[in-house]
């Protein structure tokens, strides 16, 4: 007998930014039967609605079933970016930051208490630990009280 283990995994559902959405509508009018004239496919919901505008000019039909479908992309919830604000370790420059964005391949980080953002890994990054979180705002703590007057 094989055993096999499972264990729940949190996935958020997210919409693919990299696929373009579909918009169609089917003509549902008519006296004995459906009408069953169709859009189309389309990139933009304008497209559709220019269709059904003229398809009623044309047949005075009135009623239509819309479809609207994207695709949609399945992250394990540590594959999830850090929220804004969130203090992360990079590992790469040993530093701990406030994530602020992902942007293109890098993600942006922040100092703790301020200061010029730098680029890294977002592969690599990953939630600071209760004491390098502690370590930084000392030393944020600390390098704003050398600055004052």
């Amino acid at each position: 007998m094989t055993r096999r283990v499972f264990r729940y995994v949190p996935f958020t559902i997210e919409q693919d930014q990299t696929a373009e959405p579909e918009y169609e509508a089917r003509c549902v009018s008519g006296d004995d039967a459906e009408c069953g004239a169709r859009s189309g496919t389309h990139g933009r919901p304008e497209g559709v609605e220019e269709w059904q505008r003229k398809h009623t000019q044309d047949t005075g039909h009135r009623r239509y079933r819309r479809n609207f479908g994207d695709y949609a992309v399945m992250r394990p919830a540590e594959e999830r970016p850090p929220e804004r604000g969130a203090l992360v370790y990079d590992p790469g420059t040993r530093r701990v930051g406030e994530y602020q964005a992902t942007v293109g391949p890098y993600a942006l980080l922040r100092p703790v208490g301020g200061g010029r953002e730098w680029e890294a890994d977002p592969g690599r990054i990953r939630p600071a630990t209760q004491a390098e979180r502690l370590s930084a705002g000392v030393k944020a703590a600390n390098s704003r009280a050398v600055r004052r007057p």
